[in-house]
């Protein structure tokens, strides 16, 4: 298991040795950072603290545990340097882990996770407040914060499905304008793609800027569709990812009349 996860995660491990050789206002950092984040969100796998009833989980073998039933659970964490709040410690392999905590691996109680586990942790988990993760905390303390985090996610979603199904949460400040330049190859195929489907009355495109996350900026397309709208936004983000760099926002109609401004590009007549 210790040599598996450190097999798993040697990629990550060398790009964090790498970073801390370069300047963090060079480009080479920059891309340095890029590939990091692709390495936590696709690749890597990392061992935390826990403390559970090990009666109510079964184990794998291969340190991935599933509950038996409801059961609570306590996380590792700590506060990364000039914060005040709890970050989940991870750790990219035992010895790191070990180091830290100066015990023997039988005397200590560790899940191992995906980068989708820990969103979900994160996230969902009810009774978890967290501000984030920290990962190897004493040495090379890559620390993420949550909006971060759902940044990643976003990306990981658009890598894998072309599209992130975007909702509105709550609190959340968005600025929808006019997109510049118009997309205009893209709204071409979209008419093609919507003609063809009865259930698509209306299509609008914007750009969204999301001001929770330092204006992160994505194409918006606001679709007002009768049904099956699960089925038409996966085909939609099939063609724009053809014709749109960046990130891709998909919202219901329903979700956002709001910003359904202006005359729709596509109108079923």
């Amino acid at each position: 298991m210790t040599e598996e996860l450190k097999k798993t995660n040697q990629k990550l491990v060398e790009l964090f040795a790498k970073k801390n050789t370069l300047a963090t206002d060079s480009e080479e950092f920059k891309q340095c950072f890029d590939f990091i984040i692709y390495e936590i969100a696709v690749n890597a796998k990392f061992v935390m603290i826990v403390q559970y009833n090990k009666d109510d989980f079964i184990s794998d073998g291969k340190g991935a545990m599933t509950a038996l039933k409801e059961s609570p659970i306590t996380f590792g964490t700590l506060s990364p340097v000039n914060s005040d709040e709890d970050y989940l410690a991870l750790y990219t392999s035992y010895e790191t882990l070990l180091a830290d905590y100066k015990k023997s691996p039988e005397q200590l109680q560790t899940f191992i996770n995906s980068f989708d586990d820990i969103y979900n942790i994160l996230f969902k988990l009810a009774g978890v407040n967290l501000a984030g993760i920290v990962i190897n905390p004493h040495t090379d303390s890559f620390v993420l914060n949550k909006n971060i985090i759902q940044t990643i996610k976003e990306r990981k979603e658009i890598e894998t499905r072309g599209h992130t199904q975007f909702t509105v949460p709550k609190n959340t400040n968005l600025i929808i304008e006019e997109p510049n330049p118009y997309p205009q190859l893209a709204v071409n195929k979209l008419c093609e793609y919507a003609s063809t489907k009865k259930e698509i009355k209306a299509i609008w495109v914007k750009k969204m800027l999301n001001t929770n996350k330092d204006n992160e900026e994505s194409t918006l397309f606001i679709v007002h569709a009768d049904e099956n709208i699960e089925t038409i936004f996966p085909e939609m983000s099939e063609i724009l990812r053809e014709y749109i760099d960046g990130f891709i926002d998909l919202i219901s109609y329903e979700q956002a009349m709001q910003f359904a401004t202006g005359t729709a590009f596509y109108q079923r007549d």
